[in-house]
Formats: structure tokens, sequence, C-alpha cells
């Protein structure tokens, strides 16, 4: 399995950068196999949501979009990928950010019966509770 930094999934979800691109896109589409897949885990998905929407400012709709699209893409296996999908299912029904949602899904999955958190949003949206 090879494993991806945030880094390397930017490149390949961007297309920014000519030559780092084309060697992300290379790993990801060329050379996974079923036997050798590329592997995302959790850190490294919540850092890309964080960068996309905080640094390229791409908008909470279309991060989900990207997501899921990850999500379904052959050779590529992310960590708590059904924690992961019921996160981006649960943050179009919210409004809330998927980063956010993936850390309260996990303590979830986990057996936490609530996740508390000084972000506002986050307890608005109902996905946290604020911390007191």
């Amino acid at each position: 399995m090879i494993g991806l930094d945030t880094n390397v999934l930017l490149r390949f979800l961007l297309d920014d950068d000519p030559v780092q691109s084309a060697v992300a896109k290379g790993i990801i589409l060329e050379d996974a196999t079923d036997d050798n897949p590329v592997f995302v885990n959790v850190a490294v998905m919540v850092e890309t949501i964080w960068t996309l929407s905080t640094a390229y400012k791409v908008d909470r709709t279309e991060v989900n979009q990207i997501v899921s699209a990850l999500l379904e893409t052959v050779g590529l296996v992310v960590e708590h990928q059904e924690v992961i999908s019921r996160a981006v299912e649960v943050s179009d029904e919210t409004g809330s950010h998927l980063a956010d949602t993936i850390i309260a899904q996990l303590n979830t999955a986990y057996g936490c019966v609530k996740t508390v958190s000084f972000d506002k949003h986050a307890a608005r949206t109902g996905i946290m509770q604020a911390a007191q």
C-alpha cells in the first residue's frame, strides 16, 4: 500500500503545479492497483479539507462533493471510509463544516456520547456541544 501525504493529495485535487500534479495523478490514477492501493488516513483527509476550505476558499458544498468523489476513487483506500461518508451526509444536512463533522462522527464511532468544543458554529449546527 502507498500512503499519501496531504500535499500529494492536494496536488492531485487542485492540479495547480504542472510537475507535482502530474506525479500525484500518476501515483493515484496509474500506480494504484487492487493489490497495491493508495491509502489516505484521517489526518490527511481532515488536513486536506481544512486547506481547501481556508487557504483555497473552496465552499462547503464543493468540499463535500470532492470528498465524496475521493471515497469512490478506484484504488484509493480511505481510513474510516464509512465514518467519513456519514460525516459528508451530516454536513450536507446540517451545514456544519466537514472537518468538524468528521471529528464528531469519529468520536461517536468510538463510543463518545458527545463531542464538546469552543467552536460556536459546530455547536449551533448540533454536531458538537458547547464546552462550558
